[in-house]
């Protein structure tokens, strides 16, 4: 049987409207008590008419996870900056290879996180 794009199209919209006029509700259960912030969710989907599935039933459970505390923003001092600016075009001018310059470059780098570590 040959099915023409127009005819499947047609047939598509046909099939989406008859089911866009039928609701799909979800029914939020409330979380069980006693339960805090870790409770189970659970949310209903009635079987819609016409439909040979039995209605379906989704649990979720919600563990919290510890927060991560965030380290506080690294504040470079003026004269720091300036090393590690004047490091890097050292190790630009002096580099005969892109190697050698991923390696002068790593070691400005290391340079700038020791002060940091240090607290310059």
């Amino acid at each position: 049987m040959k099915i023409t794009i127009s005819t499947a199209l047609l047939l598509l919209a046909i099939g989406t409207s008859a089911q866009a006029q039928v609701p799909i509700s979800a029914q939020n259960a409330p979380p069980a008590a006693g339960t805090g912030a870790g409770g189970v969710q659970e949310l209903s989907f009635p079987s819609q008419p016409g439909s040979y599935s039995p209605p379906s039933t989704l649990r979720m459970t919600v563990t919290p996870q510890a927060t991560q505390v965030q380290p506080p923003p690294v504040r470079d001092t003026p004269d720091s900056l300036r090393r590690y600016t004047e490091c890097r075009d050292e190790a630009d001018r002096a580099s005969t290879s892109s190697a050698k310059m991923r390696e002068a470059v790593g070691q400005c780098l290391q340079d700038l996180n020791a002060r940091r570590a240090r607290g310059e």
